[in-house]
């Protein structure tokens, strides 16, 4: 989970870093949440085999004996221990499956959907409510900014808006 954090934090920071140096404007921070959040769902989609080898780097660095895993592999997900849920299914009287679906997941796919999608998804939640906010205010406000570009008609609708609100 660290190394998740570690890259969801460094993105943060990075989009920080560009906000307060350069005194940003309210355009410039719209363009910079939309793309945080753009790579926010780049690594919840494709980042979980990165992180994933990184976390067995460093498992693997830190020479922690790994006890024998049912598949054989010797990585983190296999020492990953995790409480189980239970969960009763619906079984119906012509049902004649016998195995549980939440004992057939690898440990590594229940880390993988259990922490590190959570984690990003509560995330990336955050970041959208936060965009929705700015774009809101950047849509009420961007004619005091673009006035020079915009057709007196555009800018006459614009500060009717404006008023309205």
């Amino acid at each position: 989970m660290a190394s998740t954090w570690v890259k969801v934090l460094t993105v943060i920071n990075q989009r920080n870093v560009v906000l307060q140096a350069r005194d940003a404007t309210l355009d410039l921070e719209f363009e910079n949440i939309d793309s945080l959040l753009a790579e926010m769902k780049a690594l919840r989609n494709e980042g979980w085999p990165k992180i994933f080898n990184e976390c067995n780097l460093v498992y693997q660095a830190m020479h922690v004996p790994v006890p024998p895993s049912p598949d054989s592999t010797a990585s983190l997900a296999a020492t990953v221990i995790l409480p189980k849920r239970r969960r009763i299914a619906k079984r119906f009287a012509d049902d004649a499956s016998s195995t549980d679906p939440m004992t057939d997941k690898s440990s590594e796919e229940i880390f993988k959907t259990d922490t590190h999608h959570v984690l990003l998804d509560a995330v990336i939640s955050n970041v959208s409510t936060r965009y929705d906010r700015v774009r809101d205010i950047v849509e009420l406000f961007q004619f005091l900014w673009k006035y020079q570009v915009l057709d007196e008609e555009v800018l006459c609708k614009f500060s009717d808006d404006f008023q309205k609100t």
